[in-house]
């Protein structure tokens, strides 16, 4: 239950930060970006490639986000681990700094009472920045969040790209969600 709670504060934290910056120029940004859905930025060949396991499309809510999971079950039918992929379309006059910090806040506005379990950690060489969010929600999911600077139709700004991995060993989940985060950003 944390866990889907969290989601959901994730997901408000990424959005929030989509809306920030000068909304009369928001609309004015790359057309094709803004018309990609996360499920195009990493495919389902590009996350069984990296896991080196079968994985099938699971349930997503939004063109903004993605969600695969484990063909493979554990005793109770559960797949046996979930990959989540998250993004924002550009958020113009927002620099990579600016969005990690207002995820930041978000993040610990949305934790209330538990805002002291939130850590971010950061990670090199993925986008312009990117952090290891963990707290009292995340329980053994790995999530990384990467921002990454834009440039459309002469304006800048900063996109956000989540890769949340549920169900795996720890090291191994860092490992992918970097890789799968790397995959993504090339689709940018």
């Amino acid at each position: 239950m944390k866990i889907q709670i969290m989601v959901v504060a994730i997901m408000l934290s990424i959005g929030l930060f989509a809306c920030g910056g000068d909304k009369s120029n928001q609309n004015e940004g790359n057309e094709t970006l803004e018309k990609k859905q996360a499920c195009e930025l990493l495919t389902l060949d590009d996350v069984q490639e990296v896991i080196g396991q079968k994985v099938a499309l699971g349930r997503h809510y939004t063109d903004y986000d993605c969600a695969y999971e484990s063909v493979e079950k554990n005793e109770s039918g559960v797949p046996k681990g979930k990959i989540f992929l998250r993004m924002t379309m550009p958020a113009f006059n927002v620099s990579p700094e600016e969005a990690l910090s207002a995820h930041i806040k978000t993040m610990k506005e949305g934790l209330g009472k538990d805002a002291n379990s939130y850590k971010s950690t950061n990670v090199t060489g993925i986008g312009d920045l990117a952090v290891w969010d963990k707290h009292i929600g995340t329980g053994d999911s790995v999530v990384l969040v990467t921002f990454r600077s834009v440039k459309s139709k002469g304006k800048s700004g900063t996109i956000a790209i989540t890769i949340q991995l549920v169900g795996f060993e720890k090291e191994n989940a860092r490992q992918h969600a970097k890789s799968l985060a790397l995959k993504a950003l090339q689709r940018v």
